[in-house]
């Protein structure tokens, strides 16, 4: 059975969410989401559409593909063929209740995944000529726009998510929304580094240039990010500890002084953000414009995109462990007549 049960408390489908499957399905549908993101304004930006930026699109629709196979996992379709487990799943996709943020954010992913690999797609179809839609400008455009669109609802999924659950006041709070997209953004820009580092340092199709002039910017824009994200982190604690419900101060407490408390300042504080901030300004994320020849500045730049994304994966896990000190309430989605 499922680690997590659905559970519709009014007319709203919840979900008491203990980690595995829940944490991966909402890390990796950020990580891919932004990814998308960060590509389309770095080209509006006036980035040249090179391997880096073609490679963060490729990837995004697949990411975000693992966290619905996640997400539809967490619902208990695992349990296949139980027929309460698969109805589970196809009630998040049928239900009418337009009110519902988790149907919501699974037909923006069910949207978003198709748009951004057919989007990918026009990158390659020179290579991949039996791509039927390969000169249909009007699809490329179509579907960026739809992948951007649905991008931006996938990344705020889950702070909506999260803050739309009155019964966990740590969570329900104005500053979880933006406190976890600037999360996944930096998610995002981590996974662009380390395709930058990539491309850079093998020299693909010949165009280190400029593919270390966007590989410095965004360790330039991440650098920004962190001094944000410490500066956001402390008020959200200070404002949970000291000027919020009982509940909430002790989940901040399990943060910074409980059993989680290793987590929080070791991996989190420690790794995942002061060290890769150490490493961007000991390499000159804040001088130079371009990166290139600096093989040791590369190797840093990977050791702290990797440790980024593992400090955004251990944030979004400690921020869902503080909240759930009880259960969530709720019954059992009930299966319709005819289904079992």
């Amino acid at each position: 059975m499922s680690s997590v049960t659905g559970a519709i408390i009014g007319q709203q489908l919840l979900w008491p969410f203990v980690p595995f499957y829940f944490l991966m399905a909402t890390f990796l549908a950020g990580v891919g989401s932004t990814a998308f993101l960060i590509s389309y304004f770095a080209e509006r930006l006036g980035f040249k559409r090179g391997f880096t930026l073609k490679i963060m699109d490729l990837l995004s629709g697949p990411i975000v593909g693992i966290s619905m196979i996640f997400l539809l996992w967490d619902l208990g379709l695992e349990e296949w063929p139980r027929s309460f487990y698969v109805t589970r799943a196809v009630y998040l996709f049928t239900s009418p209740n337009v009110t519902s943020v988790i149907a919501w954010g699974s037909w923006l992913i069910a949207i978003f995944i198709p748009a951004a690999l057919v989007f990918a797609s026009f990158d390659f179809s020179e290579a991949l000529p039996w791509i039927p839609w390969g000169k249909l400008g009007w699809l490329r455009n179509l579907t960026r726009t739809v992948g951007v669109i649905t991008a931006f609802g996938v990344a705020a999924y889950k702070g909506a998510l999260l803050a739309s659950i009155p019964t966990r006041p740590f969570l329900n709070n104005p500053l979880t929304p933006l406190l976890l997209i600037i999360f996944e953004f930096s998610a995002g820009l981590a996974l662009g580094q380390l395709t930058g580092v990539f491309s850079v340092s093998r020299n693909v199709r010949k165009e280190t240039q400029e593919e270390g002039r966007l590989l410095s910017a965004f360790r330039y824009i991440t650098t920004i990010l962190i001094v944000v994200e410490i500066n956001v982190l402390f008020f959200y604690l200070l404002g949970s500890a000291y000027f919020s419900a009982t509940v909430t101060a002790q989940a901040a407490q399990l943060l910074v002084v409980g059993e989680v408390s290793w987590l929080f300042w070791i991996v989190l504080v420690g790794s995942g953000l002061s060290l890769p901030l150490s490493i961007y300004l000991k390499t000159g994320s804040l001088r130079s414009n371009n990166i290139n020849g600096d093989g040791r500045a590369l190797k840093l730049t990977t050791i702290a995109g990797i440790l980024l994304l593992i400090g955004v994966l251990v944030f979004t896990y400690l921020v869902i462990r503080a909240a759930l000190l009880e259960p969530l309430p709720g019954v059992m989605v009930p299966v319709p007549e005819g289904w079992n």
